[in-house]
Protein backbone atom coordinates (compact mmCIF):
# COMPACT_ATOMS: atom_id res chain seq x y z
CA UNK A 1 0.00 0.00 0.00
CA UNK A 2 1.23 2.99 -0.90
CA UNK A 3 1.76 6.40 0.77
CA UNK A 4 -1.09 8.21 -2.06
CA UNK A 5 -3.33 5.34 -1.32
CA UNK A 6 -2.79 5.58 2.56
CA UNK A 7 -3.72 9.26 2.03
CA UNK A 8 -6.61 8.63 0.12
CA UNK A 9 -8.06 5.90 2.68
CA UNK A 10 -7.59 8.64 5.36
CA UNK A 11 -9.52 11.45 3.63
CA UNK A 12 -12.44 8.38 3.14
CA UNK A 13 -12.46 8.18 6.91
CA UNK A 14 -12.43 4.32 7.20
CA UNK A 15 -13.99 2.86 9.80
CA UNK A 16 -12.63 0.66 12.40
CA UNK A 17 -13.57 -2.61 10.54
CA UNK A 18 -12.36 -1.32 7.33
CA UNK A 19 -9.04 -0.85 9.07
CA UNK A 20 -8.26 -3.94 10.89
CA UNK A 21 -9.20 -5.69 8.11
CA UNK A 22 -5.82 -4.27 6.43
CA UNK A 23 -4.16 -4.63 9.52
CA UNK A 24 -4.98 -8.31 9.79
CA UNK A 25 -4.78 -8.83 5.58
CA UNK A 26 -1.55 -7.88 5.84
CA UNK A 27 -0.33 -9.72 9.11
CA UNK A 28 -2.26 -12.86 7.86
CA UNK A 29 -1.29 -12.49 4.34
CA UNK A 30 2.02 -10.81 3.65
CA UNK A 31 4.28 -13.76 2.89
CA UNK A 32 1.85 -14.90 -0.23
CA UNK A 33 2.92 -14.26 -3.29
CA UNK A 34 0.80 -13.10 -5.65
CA UNK A 35 -0.74 -16.02 -8.02
CA UNK A 36 -0.59 -14.12 -11.54
CA UNK A 37 3.32 -13.38 -12.38
CA UNK A 38 3.29 -9.67 -13.99
CA UNK A 39 5.75 -9.37 -16.71
CA UNK A 40 5.08 -5.67 -16.44
CA UNK A 41 6.80 -5.59 -12.77
CA UNK A 42 9.54 -7.38 -14.44
CA UNK A 43 10.07 -4.99 -17.10
CA UNK A 44 9.38 -1.80 -14.68
CA UNK A 45 7.51 -0.39 -17.77
CA UNK A 46 4.28 1.99 -17.09
CA UNK A 47 1.72 1.11 -19.08
CA UNK A 48 1.02 1.91 -22.50
CA UNK A 49 -2.90 2.43 -23.78
CA UNK A 50 -4.20 -0.75 -24.79
CA UNK A 51 -4.84 0.15 -28.31
CA UNK A 52 -0.63 0.98 -28.81
CA UNK A 53 0.10 -1.91 -26.42
CA UNK A 54 -2.26 -4.09 -28.65
CA UNK A 55 -0.41 -2.99 -31.87
CA UNK A 56 3.20 -3.16 -30.96
CA UNK A 57 1.83 -6.44 -28.53
CA UNK A 58 5.35 -8.89 -28.77
CA UNK A 59 4.98 -12.08 -30.75
CA UNK A 60 6.63 -14.39 -27.80
CA UNK A 61 7.61 -14.46 -24.27
CA UNK A 62 11.09 -14.58 -25.73
CA UNK A 63 10.93 -11.41 -27.34
CA UNK A 64 9.52 -9.84 -23.97
CA UNK A 65 12.04 -11.42 -22.69
CA UNK A 66 14.87 -9.74 -25.06
CA UNK A 67 13.47 -6.48 -25.00
CA UNK A 68 13.83 -6.46 -20.97
CA UNK A 69 16.61 -4.19 -19.32
CA UNK A 70 18.77 -6.74 -17.99
CA UNK A 71 19.59 -4.11 -14.43
CA UNK A 72 15.54 -5.24 -13.70
CA UNK A 73 16.11 -8.74 -14.00
CA UNK A 74 17.34 -11.38 -11.11
CA UNK A 75 20.42 -13.01 -12.03
CA UNK A 76 18.27 -16.40 -13.51
CA UNK A 77 16.59 -14.49 -16.55
CA UNK A 78 19.65 -12.16 -17.27
CA UNK A 79 21.44 -15.41 -18.06
CA UNK A 80 18.52 -16.96 -20.22
CA UNK A 81 18.11 -13.84 -22.06
CA UNK A 82 21.63 -14.00 -23.23
CA UNK A 83 20.76 -17.89 -24.02
CA UNK A 84 17.82 -16.27 -25.80
CA UNK A 85 19.00 -13.77 -28.43
CA UNK A 86 21.77 -16.39 -29.36
CA UNK A 87 19.09 -18.71 -29.73
CA UNK A 88 17.04 -16.49 -32.55
CA UNK A 89 20.04 -16.21 -34.33
CA UNK A 90 20.65 -19.85 -34.74
CA UNK A 91 19.40 -20.94 -37.96
CA UNK A 92 19.24 -24.79 -36.91
CA UNK A 93 16.84 -24.74 -33.74
CA UNK A 94 17.09 -28.18 -33.20
CA UNK A 95 21.27 -28.21 -33.44
CA UNK A 96 20.86 -24.98 -31.18
CA UNK A 97 18.59 -26.43 -28.57
CA UNK A 98 20.79 -29.58 -28.13
CA UNK A 99 24.00 -27.15 -27.87
CA UNK A 100 22.09 -24.73 -25.30
CA UNK A 101 20.13 -26.84 -23.76
CA UNK A 102 22.44 -27.40 -20.05
CA UNK A 103 21.92 -23.54 -20.12
CA UNK A 104 18.59 -23.26 -20.58
CA UNK A 105 18.20 -25.63 -17.52
CA UNK A 106 20.47 -23.70 -15.72
CA UNK A 107 19.14 -20.70 -15.90
CA UNK A 108 15.57 -22.21 -14.94
CA UNK A 109 17.16 -23.23 -11.89
CA UNK A 110 18.54 -20.09 -10.96
CA UNK A 111 15.58 -18.39 -10.99
CA UNK A 112 14.47 -21.30 -8.23
CA UNK A 113 17.02 -20.37 -6.31
CA UNK A 114 17.22 -16.39 -6.82
CA UNK A 115 13.32 -17.05 -5.91
CA UNK A 116 14.60 -18.89 -2.30
CA UNK A 117 17.19 -16.66 -1.50
CA UNK A 118 14.51 -13.11 -1.99
CA UNK A 119 11.97 -15.83 0.21
CA UNK A 120 15.00 -15.96 3.06
CA UNK A 121 15.51 -11.95 3.01
CA UNK A 122 11.66 -11.30 2.98
CA UNK A 123 11.36 -13.65 6.02
CA UNK A 124 14.25 -12.15 7.60
CA UNK A 125 13.43 -8.22 6.94
CA UNK A 126 9.52 -9.34 7.48
CA UNK A 127 10.06 -10.18 11.32
CA UNK A 128 11.41 -7.17 11.83
CA UNK A 129 8.85 -5.04 10.14
CA UNK A 130 6.19 -6.63 11.77
CA UNK A 131 6.56 -5.35 15.34
CA UNK A 132 7.55 -1.82 14.29
CA UNK A 133 4.59 -2.08 12.04
CA UNK A 134 1.56 -3.39 14.09
CA UNK A 135 1.43 -0.48 16.21
CA UNK A 136 1.40 2.16 13.74
CA UNK A 137 -1.59 0.16 11.75
CA UNK A 138 -3.23 -0.06 15.50
CA UNK A 139 -2.81 3.91 16.25
CA UNK A 140 -4.04 4.18 12.65
CA UNK A 141 -7.62 2.27 13.44
CA UNK A 142 -8.27 4.07 16.47
CA UNK A 143 -7.82 7.74 14.58
CA UNK A 144 -10.06 6.62 12.46
CA UNK A 145 -12.98 5.08 14.53
CA UNK A 146 -12.31 8.39 16.09
CA UNK A 147 -12.67 10.12 13.53
CA UNK A 148 -15.75 8.18 12.34
CA UNK A 149 -17.53 8.73 15.72
CA UNK A 150 -16.87 12.31 15.75
CA UNK A 151 -18.28 13.14 12.01
CA UNK A 152 -21.24 10.38 13.25
CA UNK A 153 -22.68 12.73 15.39
CA UNK A 154 -23.15 15.50 13.20
CA UNK A 155 -26.59 15.54 10.70
CA UNK A 156 -26.06 13.81 7.53
CA UNK A 157 -25.63 16.56 5.38
CA UNK A 158 -22.81 18.31 7.56
CA UNK A 159 -21.40 15.54 7.77
CA UNK A 160 -21.22 15.35 3.87
CA UNK A 161 -19.80 18.89 3.83
CA UNK A 162 -17.30 18.05 7.00
CA UNK A 163 -15.67 14.92 4.90
CA UNK A 164 -15.29 17.70 1.77
CA UNK A 165 -13.48 19.82 3.99
CA UNK A 166 -11.67 17.49 5.97
CA UNK A 167 -10.86 16.27 2.65
CA UNK A 168 -8.90 18.80 1.58
CA UNK A 169 -7.49 19.90 5.01
CA UNK A 170 -3.47 19.77 4.82
CA UNK A 171 -3.57 18.65 0.93
CA UNK A 172 -0.11 20.14 0.73
CA UNK A 173 -1.47 22.44 -1.78
CA UNK A 174 -3.23 24.80 -0.59
CA UNK A 175 -2.31 28.33 1.35
CA UNK A 176 -1.50 28.30 5.20
CA UNK A 177 -4.45 30.76 5.26
CA UNK A 178 -6.44 28.24 3.42
CA UNK A 179 -5.84 25.39 5.63
CA UNK A 180 -6.70 28.08 8.63
CA UNK A 181 -10.07 28.76 7.71
CA UNK A 182 -10.81 25.05 6.77
CA UNK A 183 -9.80 24.22 10.16
CA UNK A 184 -11.60 26.95 11.71
CA UNK A 185 -15.03 25.86 10.55
CA UNK A 186 -14.20 21.87 11.51
CA UNK A 187 -13.54 23.59 14.43
CA UNK A 188 -17.04 24.67 15.04
CA UNK A 189 -17.83 20.94 15.78
CA UNK A 190 -16.45 19.67 19.07
CA UNK A 191 -13.62 17.34 18.87
CA UNK A 192 -13.80 16.89 15.23
CA UNK A 193 -10.57 18.84 14.26
CA UNK A 194 -8.44 17.42 16.90
CA UNK A 195 -9.30 13.81 15.80
CA UNK A 196 -8.42 15.04 12.37
CA UNK A 197 -5.22 16.04 13.45
CA UNK A 198 -4.73 12.99 14.87
CA UNK A 199 -5.43 11.15 12.37
CA UNK A 200 -3.29 12.99 9.86
CA UNK A 201 -0.12 12.44 12.49
CA UNK A 202 -0.99 8.04 12.30
CA UNK A 203 -1.19 7.97 8.97
CA UNK A 204 2.12 9.96 8.25
CA UNK A 205 3.80 7.94 10.64
CA UNK A 206 2.29 4.63 9.57
CA UNK A 207 3.39 5.62 5.59
CA UNK A 208 6.86 4.68 5.86
CA UNK A 209 6.17 1.50 7.46
CA UNK A 210 3.61 0.29 4.76
CA UNK A 211 6.21 1.48 1.72
CA UNK A 212 8.56 -0.93 3.50
CA UNK A 213 5.78 -3.42 3.44
CA UNK A 214 5.24 -2.85 -0.10
CA UNK A 215 8.65 -3.35 -1.13
CA UNK A 216 9.08 -6.43 0.32
CA UNK A 217 5.59 -7.74 -1.25
CA UNK A 218 7.07 -6.35 -4.62
CA UNK A 219 10.00 -8.35 -4.77
CA UNK A 220 8.35 -11.67 -3.51
CA UNK A 221 5.79 -10.94 -6.51
CA UNK A 222 8.40 -10.45 -9.14
CA UNK A 223 10.74 -13.69 -7.57
CA UNK A 224 7.24 -15.82 -8.10
CA UNK A 225 6.66 -13.87 -11.42
CA UNK A 226 10.25 -14.79 -12.55
CA UNK A 227 9.85 -18.35 -11.76
CA UNK A 228 6.82 -18.79 -14.03
CA UNK A 229 8.24 -16.34 -17.02
CA UNK A 230 11.42 -18.25 -17.26
CA UNK A 231 9.99 -21.69 -17.77
CA UNK A 232 7.35 -19.97 -20.54
CA UNK A 233 10.48 -18.87 -22.09
CA UNK A 234 12.22 -21.80 -22.07
CA UNK A 235 9.04 -23.41 -23.29
CA UNK A 236 8.93 -21.45 -26.55
CA UNK A 237 12.27 -22.87 -27.01
CA UNK A 238 11.65 -26.13 -26.71
CA UNK A 239 9.08 -25.91 -28.90
CA UNK A 240 11.08 -24.02 -31.65
CA UNK A 241 13.88 -26.83 -31.15
CA UNK A 242 11.15 -29.88 -31.98
CA UNK A 243 11.21 -31.22 -27.82
CA UNK A 244 7.43 -30.60 -27.53
CA UNK A 245 7.29 -32.91 -24.70
CA UNK A 246 10.05 -31.12 -22.33
CA UNK A 247 8.01 -27.89 -23.42
CA UNK A 248 4.99 -29.29 -22.44
CA UNK A 249 6.25 -30.01 -18.82
CA UNK A 250 7.74 -26.58 -19.02
CA UNK A 251 4.34 -24.78 -19.33
CA UNK A 252 2.80 -27.07 -16.46
CA UNK A 253 5.03 -25.70 -14.18
CA UNK A 254 4.53 -22.39 -15.27
CA UNK A 255 1.03 -22.98 -14.73
CA UNK A 256 1.37 -24.39 -11.51
CA UNK A 257 3.92 -21.46 -10.02
CA UNK A 258 0.81 -18.68 -11.41
CA UNK A 259 -1.25 -21.08 -9.24
CA UNK A 260 0.70 -21.30 -6.47
CA UNK A 261 1.02 -24.85 -6.08
CA UNK A 262 4.35 -26.46 -5.63
CA UNK A 263 6.41 -27.69 -7.81
CA UNK A 264 6.91 -30.66 -5.93
CA UNK A 265 2.89 -31.78 -5.95
CA UNK A 266 3.13 -31.58 -9.99
CA UNK A 267 3.87 -35.39 -10.82
CA UNK A 268 1.12 -36.15 -8.01
CA UNK A 269 -1.10 -34.11 -9.77
CA UNK A 270 -0.58 -35.08 -13.43
CA UNK A 271 -0.77 -38.47 -12.81
CA UNK A 272 -4.23 -38.43 -10.81
CA UNK A 273 -5.22 -36.60 -13.91
CA UNK A 274 -3.95 -39.02 -16.25
CA UNK A 275 -6.31 -41.44 -14.20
Amino acid sequence: MTLNTEKAALKEIPNKDQAQETRELWMADLAKPALTPEIRKVQNVPDEPEEESEAHAPESMSEVLRAIDPRNLGKGLRNMQGLVEEFASAKDKPKALGQMRDGFEEAVKQTDRDFEETKTRFEQERLKLKPELEPKMKAFESASQNMGEALGKLPKEEQERMTWLMGGYKNGKNSPELDAAIAKEINKHPGLLPALENGIKAQTELAPYMEKAKELKDSMDTAVAERAFGRQVYSEVLKEGGDLKRAQRMEMEARALTMGIPLEQLDALEKRQKN
